[in-house]
C-alpha cells in the first residue's frame, strides 16, 4: 500500500512544473514540494499556499515541535512524508495545526521511541486522518500504544502500514478494538511469531509477507465464525508455511492470494476449492521443498490467474519415485484460467508430459516458461490454446524449432518473446504467415546471431516491421562471425545480390563436396573388398572359359602349389624346392611354372586347379601381399571342398591381431608346421613337410 502512495507521488513529481514562491532548495510541482537529501535544511520552508503533499525526507531535523512546523500552518496540506530526518524528539503538538492532514508517514527516525510517537499522533487534530506508515523503527514491543493514540472519535483510520520493524506480535484483539475502520494492514519485514486472531469485519488488505508466522488451523477463523469476512488480498509470502490445505476457509471475499517463498512440502486436493471469489494465486519459490501435487489441488472455478514459478518442480517423468503429478489432471480443473507462469520449473520437451499438462486450458490467454533450459518449442501445441495473447519463451535454451508444426494454425499471438535464447539464425520458416500476420510484439534480443545471409530475411522483416521489434536495435548484436562479434546487428544489411552470389557458391560447394564424399567411399567399399571383387572376376573366368573344378583328381599334375611373396622367393628356391621335389614330387612355383602370356588370375586359378595340395608359406611379408591374400582365398575355397588340401608352413611366427580373419581362422582349425632352422629339426621338419604332400 506505502508503495502505491509513493508511486503516485513520485509520478507526480516527475511530471512537475516550476512554481513562483518555491522554496530554495526545494522542487516543487503543482500542489507537491519535496525538499530531499539537504543536510543543512533543519527547518520545514513556507511553502506555497496550495501545496496539498509535502516531501521532507533525508534532510538534518533533529527536533520537531510546534515552532518546527509554523511555516505549514496556511497551506491546506493534506499529505506529510517525515522521513529519514533522523529526528531525536518530537512534542506532542508538533502537528496539532494541520487541520486537513490525512496521510502522515514518520519512517526511518530510529531515534524515536513508540511513546513519542503516539503522543505526537494523538495530539492531530484533523479530522480527515486515515492513513498512518510507521517503517523502520525497530521498535519490538506490540504496537497497542500507537492503535490506542489512534482510537480517538474524529478519526477514521483506514490503512496503517508498519514495515521494516522488529515486531514479534500482531495483536488483532487490540486492533479491532482501536482500529474498528481499517481496511488495509501492512506489516511486512518484521519478525512476528505471534498471531493474535480475532475480528477484523472491514479488513480489506491484509500483508504478512516476510515474518516467522506458521499457517494453522482456523487462524482466519471458521466458516460459521469468520475473523475476516471482507478480506481480499492476503500475502503471506517468506514466512514458516509447510501446510496450507484446509487453513482458508471462510474467506468468502478473497481473490488475491500470494503465498509463495514458503517451505511448502505438498499441495494437496480441493486446497483452494473453498475459496469462491479467488481469482489471483501465486504459490513460487518454495525453495524446491515441494514434492506432491494431487490432482485436484488447483481445481478451482474462479482462479484466473496462477503463478507457479521459481520452484524448480521436475515435470519430467510421471514414474519418478520421490516427486508425484499427475499430468493429465493437475491444470485440468481451471476452467476459467487465463494467466499461467511456470517459469524456473524442469522440463522435458521431448515427451509429452508438458503437452498433456496444457491442453486442457482452452482459455489461456498468457503463458509464461521462462528459464526451463527448454532446448526446442513444443510441437503440436500452441494452436491447441486458442485463445492464446502472450507467449513468454525467454531465458531458455532454444536453438531452433519446427515452424510448420510449433507454430500450425496459429494467428492469436501478438506478443511472442524469444529474447535472451541460443539462436543464431532465424528463417522465415520458422515464423508461418498467420503468426507474422497477428503479431504486435516480439523479443529477439540478446540472441547469438550470425550476421551472415541466412539473416538476410530476418533482417528484411526487421526493416519492414520495426515497430514490432522490442529492444531494437540496441540488444540485438553480432555473435559471428568473429569479425562482426559484438557489432549491432542493424549494421549488417547484404544486398540481395551479395547473398545471391553466395547461396550460388554454397550449392556448387554442396554438389562437389557430395560428388567427393561419395567417391571416397566408393574407393573405401572396393579398397575393402577388393579380394572379393578379384574372387568374383576369377569365377567369372571359370564359368567363360570352362576352367576344371578344384576336386577334379583326373587333371592333377603338382604335388603342391606354393603361396609364397617375393621376400621369401630363396626360402623356397633353395630350401623348400630341393626338399620336396624328389621321387616325382613336382611344386607349382609361380616364378617358374607360370604361362607366360596369360593373366596372372588364370595362372593362378589353373596352377591350383591342377595342384593337389595348396602349401601356404606364411610369414610377415606375405600377409601384406595382395596377390598372396588372392591366392590364399581360393586355397580357402579349395580346403572347404577337401579338407585336406591345405598345408601350411609358419616361415615366422605373425601375431594373430595382423592377420586377416579369415587366416587366423585357418589357423585355427587345421594343422600348420612351423619352421625353426636348426640342424637337428630342420631334417624332422623336411619328413613332416613330405609325409604331408605324399
Amino acid at each position: 500500500m506505502s508503495t502505491i502512495i509513493y508511486g503516485v507521488i513520485l509520478f507526480l513529481l516527475k511530471h512537475s512544473v516550476h512554481v513562483n514562491g518555491c522554496p530554495q532548495p526545494c522542487k516543487c510541482s503543482r500542489t507537491i514540494v519535496t525538499c530531499h537529501n539537504h543536510r543543512e535544511l533543519q527547518y520545514i520552508p513556507k511553502l506555497p499556499k496550495d501545496t496539498k503533499v509535502l516531501i521532507f525526507s533525508v534532510n538534518y531535523l533533529p527536533v520537531i515541535n510546534h515552532n518546527t512546523m509554523s511555516n505549514l500552518t496556511m497551506s491546506k496540506l493534506t499529505v506529510l512524508v517525515l522521513r529519514y530526518n533522523r529526528v531525536q524528539t518530537i512534542s506532542k503538538d508538533a502537528l496539532s495545526k494541520l487541520p486537513f492532514l490525512e496521510k502522515i508517514d514518520l519512517s526511518g527516525n530510529k531515534h524515536l521511541t513508540i511513546y513519542q510517537v503516539a503522543n505526537t499522533l494523538r495530539g492531530i487534530r484533523s479530522a480527515y486522518l486515515h492513513t498512518v506508515i510507521l517503517n523502520s523503527f525497530y521498535w519490538r514491543k506490540d504496537l497497542s500504544t500507537i492503535y490506542r493514540a489512534l482510537s480517538v472519535p474524529k478519526f477514521k483510520i483506514k490503512t496503517f502500514i508498519s514495515e521494516g520493524n522488529s515486531l514479534q506480535i500482531l495483536n488483532f484483539t487490540s486492533l479491532n478494538r482501536h482500529l474498528p475502520e481499517l481496511e488495509h494492514l501492512s506489516v511486512k519485514f518484521n519478525s512476528i511469531q505471534t498471531f493474535i486472531a480475532d475480528h477484523a469485519p472491514k479488513l480489506k488488505t491484509l500483508l504478512l509477507d516476510y515474518n516467522y508466522i506458521e499457517l494453522k488451523a482456523n487462524m482466519f477463523g471458521a466458516p460459521n465464525n469468520c475473523f475476516f469476512p471482507n478480506l481480499e488480498i492476503l500475502q503471506i509470502k517468506s514466512n514458516f508455511i509447510i501446510y496450507f490445505e484446509n487453513r482458508f476457509s471462510c474467506l468468502d471475499n478473497l481473490h488475491t492470494l500470494k503465498i509463495g517463498r514458503n517451505p511448502v512440502k505438498r499441495i494437496l486436493n480441493n486446497t483452494f476449492y473453498n475459496l469462491p471469489s479467488l481469482r489471483t494465486l501465486s504459490i513460487g519459490n518454495t525453495g524446491g521443498r515441494l514434492y506432491k501435487i494431487e490432482s485436484l489441488a488447483f481445481r478451482s472455478n474462479t482462479i484466473q490467474s496462477l503463478n507457479f514459478s521459481a520452484n524448480y518442480f521436475p515435470f519430467i517423468s510421471v514414474s519418478a519415485d520421490r516427486f508425484h503429478f499427475n499430468p493429465d489432471e493437475i491444470f485440468n480443473h481451471l476452467p476459467q484460467l487465463e494467466v499461467l507462469d511456470l517459469s524456473e520449473n524442469k522440463f522435458n520437451v521431448t515427451n509429452d508430459i508438458l503437452f498433456r499438462m496444457l491442453i486442457p486450458l482452452k482459455n489461456l490467454l498468457n503463458l509464461t516458461i521462462r528459464h526451463c533450459a527448454l532446448t526446442t518449442i513444443p510441437e503440436n501445441l500452441i494452436f491447441r490454446l486458442p485463445k492464446l495473447r502472450y507467449l513468454d519463451l525467454s531465458q531458455n535454451h532454444i536453438k531452433t524449432w519446427k515452424g510448420n508444426t510449433s507454430f500450425q494454425n496459429v494467428s492469436s499471438i501478438e506478443v511472442l518473446r524469444l529474447d535472451m535464447n541460443y539462436i543464431t539464425v532465424f528463417k522465415e520458416s520458422l515464423f508461418p504467415t498467420d503468426l507474422r500476420r497477428n503479431l504486435k510484439s516480439i523479443y529477439l534480443a540478446n540472441n547469438p546471431f550470425s550476421c551472415t545471409c541466412k539473416l538476410f530475411w530476418l533482417r528484411k522483416w526487421i526493416e519492414e516491421k520495426s515497430e514490432k521489434f522490442k529492444q531494437y536495435p540496441e540488444d540485438y548484436l553480432c555473435s559471428t562471425p568473429i569479425e562482426l562479434h559484438g557489432s549491432l546487428l542493424k549494421s549488417y544489411f547484404p544486398s540481395d545480390r551479395e547473398c545471391e552470389s553466395i547461396n550460388e557458391l554454397l550449392v556448387a560447394f554442396t554438389v562437389l563436396s557430395t560428388i567427393g564424399i561419395f567417391v571416397v567411399l566408393l574407393a573405401s567399399l572396393v579398397y575393402k573388398g577388393r579380394w572379393h571383387i578379384r574372387h568374383a572376376i576369377y569365377l567369372c573366368h571359370v564359368r567363360r572359359k570352362g576352367y576344371e573344378g578344384m576336386d577334379d583328381v583326373s587333371n592333377i599334375l603338382y604335388s603342391g602349389f606354393v603361396v609364397y611373396c617375393e621376400d621369401d622367393q630363396d626360402w623356397v628356391k633353395d630350401k623348400l624346392v630341393k626338399m620336396v621335389e624328389i621321387n616325382d614330387r613336382k611344386l607349382c612355383i609361380h616364378h617358374r611354372d607360370f604361362d607366360g602370356g596369360k593373366l596372372i588370375i588364370d595362372n593362378i586359378a589353373n596352377g591350383i586347379a591342377r595342384s593337389k595340395k595348396v602349401i601356404l608359406i606364411l610369414s610377415r611379408a606375405m600377409i601384406k601381399s595382395d596377390w598372396c591374400l588372392f591366392e590364399m582365398r581360393l586355397a580357402h575355397k579349395k580346403f572347404l571342398k577337401r579338407a585336406d588340401s591345405l598345408l601350411i608352413i609358419m616361415l615366422e611366427t605373425v601375431s594373430p591381431e595382423d592377420m586377416p580373419k579369415s587366416l587366423h581362422t585357418l589357423l585355427t582349425i587345421s594343422t600348420y608346421i612351423r619352421w625353426s632352422g636348426g640342424l637337428t629339426e630342420e631334417e624332422d621338419f623336411w619328413k613332416k613337410v613330405r609325409r604331408a604332400i605324399k
